[in-house]
């Protein structure tokens, strides 16, 4: 009997496949915050996206966040020196406070979630829908649709740096003589 109750037997192997088969294995689920009326999914609030006052939600590292929901007063804010990775996932977002949806500071890759409609909005004079800094490059990409809507001279503010986009859907409506960059 000595070492006998170390060797695994047949049966026992069988019974221990079969009880592993009938087990559930639950992946964990990301973690979700609502900030105002938008649900961000990925990171960690206070370490990878912050709210910040004027109703900025500033993205400090380039951890995958998606954005859902509607909000009629918080920005979304890339911070400079890092590529935010950013998907909007029928997110609608009217800028508050004299800014714009989606502020890039920093350069950012935005994924238009696939079958979703997404809305950047501005309701202020002197207002973009979105404004990307000198020196920051905004990529969009996804098989969504993203309209951005202006009531401003200027949609996307785009001060001699580079925006391109793949195989999305974009509308931008502005009033009549606007220009853009």
């Amino acid at each position: 009997m000595r070492g006998m109750w170390f060797r695994p037997t047949l049966s026992g192997l069988a019974a221990f496949c079969l009880m592993l088969a009938g087990m559930v294995f639950v992946a964990p689920s990301a973690h979700a915050d609502t900030i105002g009326g938008l649900t961000i999914t990925g990171g960690v609030q206070g370490t990878d996206y912050a709210v910040q006052s004027g109703s900025v939600i500033l993205v400090s590292t380039p951890t995958a966040l998606t954005i859902s929901g509607t909000d009629p007063t918080y920005t979304i804010q890339t911070a400079a020196g890092i590529t935010a990775n950013l998907t909007l996932s029928a997110a609608n977002i009217t800028g508050g406070n004299g800014q714009a949806p989606i502020d890039v500071l920093g350069d950012a890759v935005v994924t238009l979630a696939a079958g979703t409609s997404n809305s950047l909005t501005t309701v202020r004079s002197a207002q973009p829908a979105i404004a990307i800094t000198a020196g920051a490059d905004l990529t969009i990409t996804g098989a969504g649709s993203l309209t951005a809507a202006s009531v401003v001279t200027d949609t996307c503010s785009v001060p001699n740096e580079k925006w391109s986009h793949t195989d999305w859907g974009l509308t931008i409506v502005a009033p009549p003589d606007s220009s853009y960059y």
